[in-house]
């Protein structure tokens, strides 16, 4: 009889925690369980240490800046309360909350850089409208380490956040030859200019970033659990193969207990099934029917109701009958009334009493049940 192959299927992400990323993940990041067989589960590691991955990269962007600090005290500010806003985050993420501190993060990422624009020096100039490309990063934090709605609804905000502070945020004024000079005026007083015009670029830029964040975490999603319900589908067909492989085992077993009982009776021998007292065995209830027929044939057989030779004959056709079907050559059907018959009563009941029992079990008991839909994880997937 074949094992079952009881290895589980993977449970491991894109990365193992080796080298200095492995130190930083064990550093920061939520600890890896030992079972990582649901999805639940893996997507909750997941989201942790891709939450630390994101940190070193704002980390590493606020040190990008540095030329910029030192010339203007709102970019300063921004990038220290940056520093000191991830350093919370990480400390929220090794303890196991990864969610209040992916919320943190992007939430305060997001102030930051509006922060840094309404408090620049002087007031609004062409320089920081370029700034407000940078309300993509919380957008696509949202939906890397939070929800994929929850990136639309920091681009919504994003959006009004450039309409209100371009309209109402002052203008700086540059002196050229002692004169006050509003650049970004001047540019709204061009040939078919307006002041639409200015700001449309990063308006729809953060909508179209918000609205391609949304379709790519809701495919990543939908990828994971097509993948868990293929798991889960290869799971039960394993499941299935095992119990058919077990149920044919049994029934070989039983019918060559049959056939070699049978041979006996044949050859004049008081031969009969030994009796099955397992619960789990499932042809221990047929064991005092079977007995009954071979009794009944022995009785017969001694009376001299036939010839010798039908007897031997038809014996000879049910054994070799039985033996093909025990090592599957043959169908179960191959003992129905229509496709055996010897001709010698007894033997031709006893054969369709042995096609009664094995077709109802084959049937009833070893029917397993179609596969049903993999459940849908709860988690961070709902």
């Amino acid at each position: 009889m074949v094992k079952r192959d009881t290895k589980p299927l993977s449970g491991s992400l894109w990365w193992e925690r080796k080298g200095m990323l492995g130190w930083w993940l064990n550093l920061t990041a939520a600890i890896r369980p030992t079972d990582m067989s649901e999805l639940a589960t893996r997507e909750y590691i997941r989201k942790s240490e891709l939450l630390s991955l994101v940190i070193v990269g704002i980390c590493g962007f606020v040190l990008a800046l540095t030329s910029n600090s030192l010339s203007d005290p709102s970019t300063l500010l921004a990038a220290i309360l940056l520093l000191i806003t991830s350093v919370i985050c990480l400390i929220f993420n090794r303890c196991n909350k990864p969610q209040i501190a992916a919320y943190i993060i992007t939430i305060f990422t997001c102030l930051i850089i509006m922060l840094s624009i309404v408090l620049a020096k002087g007031g609004l100039r062409m320089t920081w409208i370029v700034t407000y490309d940078l309300l993509t990063v919380p957008i696509l934090m949202a939906a890397l380490i939070i929800h994929r709605n929850v990136a639309l609804v920091f681009a919504f905000i994003c959006d009004i956040f450039v309409v209100l502070d371009f309209f109402l945020h002052p203008r700086a004024h540059i002196m050229v030859h002692g004169f006050a000079f509003d650049e970004i005026q001047w540019e709204i007083d061009q040939p078919f200019f307006n002041p639409w015009a200015m700001i449309n670029r990063n308006f729809l830029l953060l909508l179209f970033v918000g609205i391609l964040a949304w379709m790519a975490a809701y495919s990543f999603e939908k990828a994971l659990l097509w993948a868990e319900q293929i798991k889960q589908e290869a799971l039960a067909a394993q499941d299935r193969a095992f119990e058919n492989e077990q149920v044919a085992g049994l029934v070989s077993t039983f019918l060559t207990e049959v056939m070699n009982v049978f041979t006996e009776q044949a050859n004049g021998r008081t031969v009969y099934l030994a009796v099955r007292s397992s619960q789990d065995d499932p042809f221990a209830p047929y064991t005092h029917l079977v007995n009954e027929r071979l009794r009944r044939f022995d009785q017969l057989r001694k009376k001299g109701s036939w010839q010798d030779v039908q007897v031997t004959e038809a014996s000879k056709a049910l054994s070799n009958i039985l033996h093909k079907i025990a090592v599957r050559s043959l169908p179960i059907q191959a003992l129905a009334p229509s496709h055996f018959r010897t001709g010698i009563e007894i033997v031709d009941e006893l054969a369709n009493q042995m096609y009664i029992l094995l077709y109802h079990q084959s049937q009833s008991q070893f029917v397993t049940p179609p596969p049903q839909p993999a459940r849908q994880p709860d988690g961070y997937l709902q």
